[in-house]
């Protein structure tokens, strides 16, 4: 093998080598139990935890916000995600199915639309949930509960939160602060 040869095999291989996981979209499923976002507790995720390309979905358990993630995505759908960091999600955020908890003193931001149809969908603690500007969220199905006064679901300028069916249920001390259009 000659010397061009050579250091363009090593180059080549030194680029593979270097990419990192999170050059390439996951779809990233909680295994349940308790952790932490950073914890590899993650099926289907490189070996790693959801980060800017990836999406994650929660079934169970409860996930831990120890860094402020940006993902593309979020399903939830049963479980508890905690922590006093701030999530964002630049796609889709679907709180559907079974009963979940979003607490802590964090902000959950959903900037690519919110869909939610969850039996329970809990606010608690301080959190806050943000439909972003631009958005369009959908309530379709299930009982909203902003537990305790400081837990927040805000609709901001220009988002559209959409409230369909029969049944729908806000309870709780917390807030609805809507400044789009409701």
């Amino acid at each position: 093998m000659n010397t061009s040869r050579l250091l363009h095999t090593l180059l080549i291989s030194a680029l593979y080598f270097t990419q990192t996981n999170s050059s390439y979209a996951a779809n990233c499923d909680w295994l349940g139990g308790i952790g932490n976002w950073t914890d590899t507790n993650w099926d289907t995720c490189l070996g790693s935890f959801p980060d800017s390309n990836d999406t994650a979905a929660l079934a169970s358990g409860t996930v831990t916000l120890d860094v402020a993630p940006t993902i593309q995505g979020l399903t939830l759908s049963g479980g508890t995600i905690t922590g006093n960091n701030n999530l964002s999600i630049t796609g889709l955020t679907s709180w559907t199915g079974g009963s979940s908890v979003m607490l802590g003193t964090g902000i959950t931001r959903a900037d690519g639309g919110l869909q939610m149809d969850g039996s329970f969908m809990d606010i608690q603690e301080s959190r806050t949930l943000v439909n972003g500007a631009g958005q369009t969220a959908n309530w379709t199905a299930g009982t909203l509960r902003l537990l305790v006064a400081g837990s927040t679901l805000q609709n901001e300028a220009t988002a559209l939160f959409n409230i369909t069916g029969d049944g729908r249920t806000l309870q709780g001390n917390g807030l609805f602060d809507n400044q789009g259009n409701l």
